[in-house]
Parts: structure tokens; sequence; C-alpha cells
């Protein structure tokens, strides 16, 4: 990625956020939270002057404090330093287009891997992580690994950290304290999330490369067999209510049609 102005220290970055100020953090929603923790923890917010993410469904919105909007509104003042904040190149490409107008010497681009080491400095150090698919016997080596007494888990099986962590600017705090208050470090720290097999990103850049990751599989059919029980057994899922509604019972002609309408046209995700 080139960029005239380029921050690829520790050292680097510290100078920069001490002596740049109406600085708009502009990038990736997940990297953005993390340079903003390193702002409030150097006592150095009062130098934001907003945020603005690369993806967003709102125009404007207010997180903490601080305001949220498109880049484009932002360009209408030409005195601010835009920090872009991306995972790969074809964000950076992106986000250098929609900025393209604006005068390179104040853009200014944060090296990847000094946001990671930021987070892994925040984050839970785990030993390991198992992920899979959903109905893939997730239960049966959670109830495995808490009979290891060497090992923790939390009691909370599927914690799913990925869907709230940037809801909150101390979600590091409040990760550790739901989950790991006063587990001995002696023992190995790991947890298990299904979706995680899909997040590689999240799972870098909070937990580092240094987890074994446990991948739980099971035959396809079987899988999605299971799963398809499981919700007609929920008779207040709206789901139960159509299926049944239409064939009465369990058949064959049921299953596929629901293959068919939920599994193999991507509506769920979770296969």
């Amino acid at each position: 990625m080139e960029f005239e102005n380029q921050i690829q220290t520790r050292e680097g970055l510290r100078d920069w956020i001490t002596h740049k100020e109406k600085v708009i953090l502009f990038g990736n929603e997940s990297l953005i939270m993390i340079l903003l923790r390193y702002y409030i923890l150097m006592n150095e917010k009062d130098r934001i002057r907003g945020l603005s993410y690369l993806q967003t469904e709102s125009e404007h919105m207010i997180f903490d404090e601080f305001v949220i909007k498109p880049i484009t509104d932002y360009l209408v003042r030409n005195d601010s330093q835009i920090v872009i904040l991306a995972r790969n190149w074809e964000e950076c490409q992106l986000m250098k287009e929609l900025i393209e107008d604006w005068n390179e010497k104040q853009i200014w681009y944060v090296d990847y891997s000094i946001i990671t080491e930021l987070s892994w400095e925040d984050n839970v150090k785990l030993d390991f992580l198992c992920t899979g698919f959903i109905k893939c016997g997730a239960d049966y080596l959670c109830d495995a690994l808490r009979n290891n007494k060497k090992i923790y888990i939390p009691k909370e099986k599927e914690i799913y950290y990925d869907r709230w962590k940037n809801k909150y600017l101390d979600a590091p705090e409040r990760f550790r304290e739901l989950y790991f208050s006063g587990v001995s470090e002696k023992r190995k720290w790991g947890c298990i999330n299904p979706d995680y097999f899909c997040r590689a990103d999240f799972v870098y850049e909070n937990f580092g490369k240094t987890p074994k990751i446990i991948f739980i599989l099971r035959n396809p059919a079987d899988a999605v067999y299971s799963y398809f029980k499981m919700r007609m057994s929920q008779s207040d899922d709206p789901i139960h209510q159509m299926y049944f509604k239409k064939y009465r019972k369990y058949s064959s002609k049921m299953f596929y049609e629901y293959m068919e309408d939920d599994i193999f046209s991507g509506k769920n995700q979770s296969f």
C-alpha cells in the first residue's frame, strides 16, 4: 500500500498522536475502535474530530462522544488529518478512491501490524479456540474439555464476542470480567464459537496468531438434518409453524424444501 505518509512503528504512532490535531479515523470499524482505545489510553481523545466507517448503515451516528459520518462530509473542511485504517489492499484502494481529491500531505496510513499489536495487548490471551459448524458436536466437546482441570472454558458455551465487541470501548475489559475473571493463568484458557470459522480476521486481530485452532467437523448431511430437526421441534418458531401448517408432519419433502429454502439459498450462514 503506497502512501506519502506511513506510520510503521509504535514509537512513530505515539509521536504522531501527540502532535496532530483535528484527526479523522477512517476505515474498517474494528480497526477504528482499536486505535480509538489507544487515543483514550494516551489521554489524547480531544485530538479526534470524528470517525468515518468504510461500511455503515447510517449516515450519521454518535458513538460515546464521537461523531460518525461519511468521509465526504468531513472533506468540506480542508484542515483535517485523515488516518487510513485498512485490513487489506482492497479496502485501502476503496478508501483512496473516496478521498482522491484530498491533499495527500494530510492523509496518513497506519500499518495494520501496529493496530493488531495494540489489540493483542488489550485482549485476553487464549490458548485455544474451538470453531466449526453448527450441529457438529460442540456441546460434547465443551463438556469433555470442562472435565479436564487443566483447562478452563467459560460456563457460557458460545460467547459471540465478535457480535458485540465494537459496541463498547471497554469491550476487552468486559470480556475478561464476564468470562475469565479470577481464573488461574496456570490453566489453559479457551472458548468455543462455531461462527469463528468465517471470522479469521476477528480471531487474528483480537487473539493473535498463537492460539491453537480446533475445527469441529461432521458429515454435512447429518449436521443439516440435525439442525432441521432442532428447528422443527421449536413450536414457537415461525419456521416450524410454516412447515407444519403445510405438511402437518415430518416428511422427506419437508426436509428437502427446508434445505432448498434455508441452506442452499444461502439464507443460513451457519453452514
